[in-house]
C-alpha cells in the first residue's frame, strides 16, 4: 500500500498517477518481489513462459517482441535467454525502467 501524505482531494488525478508510478517499485514490487535476488525470480518466471508462451513464439530469433507493461522484465529476460535478440519493453514506470534496464533489458517508459 502506498501511503500519501498530501490531501487527496487538492491532488489532480495525473498528478496522483504519476506520484505512484514514481514509486511503484519500491513501493508494491518490493513488497512481493525482492530485487536482490531477481535472478531466482526471472527463472521461475521462465519455466512458466517456457511451457505457456513458446509455442506462440516465433521461430525466427530476430523478431521484434514488444512487451508492454513489462514490470521487472521478467518475460524479456526470458525471451532473451530463448535467443530472441530484438527484445523491447515499456512500462509507464520510470523507477521499473531504471531496474530492468540494470538488468540490461532494452526498456522505454512511455
Amino acid at each position: 500500500m502506498i501511503i500519501l501524505s498530501e490531501n487527496l482531494t487538492h491532488m489532480s488525478f495525473n498528478d496522483y498517477r504519476n506520484r505512484l508510478y514514481q514509486q511503484y517499485l519500491s513501493s508494491l514490487f518490493g513488497q512481493t518481489h525482492n530485487p536482490d535476488s531477481i535472478t531466482k525470480d526471472y527463472q521461475r518466471y521462465s519455466r512458466y513462459f517456457r511451457r505457456n508462451y513458446s509455442p506462440y513464439l516465433p521461430t525466427d530469433k530476430e523478431a521484434k517482441i514488444l512487451d508492454v507493461g513489462c514490470g521487472l522484465g521478467h518475460f524479456l529476460y526470458f525471451a532473451t535467454q530463448q535467443g530472441y535478440t530484438q527484445v523491447m519493453g515499456i512500462d509507464i514506470s520510470q523507477e521499473l525502467a531504471d531496474f530492468c534496464q540494470k538488468q540490461h533489458c532494452s526498456v522505454q517508459v512511455a
